[in-house]
């Protein structure tokens, strides 16, 4: 958001208090230098930039760093497996699925979370998608390639510690770290 100071003066007092809380909470990396300034100076004007707020409005301009990263992570592995809703989730891996159609092959990663044992029943799952629809496919050669990094995978995912966080979740905090930040504070 962008003008002359007196206009976003006057377009933020005249902002109701959710509005308000919500635009620093969540939006505040996204404003230019003046309209951060006005909508901290609102904020402590109505007695609104403190705790919590204020502690967010800095995250929003920090870079995560590797404690907070764990962090997450951490708290992550402690929720209840979403598919079989028995155990401890141990992690999150991305798992590909390629699907083959006559001349085209799609290729879809996506994030799977759960313990290791649902992790490894998606990824198997998703194998043998590959397959049958890549046999009558042009890319029926490929298959043992593919199947071979699969496999490799599930090695991957088995030999696991359950307490130490995988890549790809790391890598999937540091990504969407305003997102996480957003769930857990």
């Amino acid at each position: 958001m962008t003008g002359s100071k007196e206009k976003l003066e006057t377009y933020y007092s005249e902002m109701e208090e959710g509005k308000l809380l919500h635009l620093a909470k969540y939006e505040f990396g996204d404003l230019d230098f003046d309209a951060k300034e006005t909508l901290k100076s609102e904020l402590a004007k109505r007695g609104l930039l403190g705790g919590k707020t204020l502690f967010l409005i800095n995250r929003q301009e920090d870079e995560p760093d590797d404690i907070e990263v764990k962090s997450i992570a951490v708290h992550i592995q402690s929720q209840i497996c979403p598919h079989c809703k028995k155990r401890k989730m141990s992690n999150a891996w991305v798992l590909p699925r390629r699907v083959g159609l006559v001349i085209f092959m799609l290729r879809q990663e996506e994030l799977i979370f759960g313990c290791k044992d649902c992790v490894e029943r998606k990824l198997r799952n998703r194998m043998l998608v590959s397959i049958f629809t890549l046999i009558p496919s042009i890319f029926f050669p490929l298959i043992p390639f593919f199947v071979v990094s699969d496999l490799a995978l599930r090695k991957d995912i088995r030999e696991s510690s359950e307490d130490i966080p995988s890549p790809d979740l790391l890598e999937n905090i540091r990504r969407n770290i305003k997102t996480y930040r957003d769930l857990l504070f």
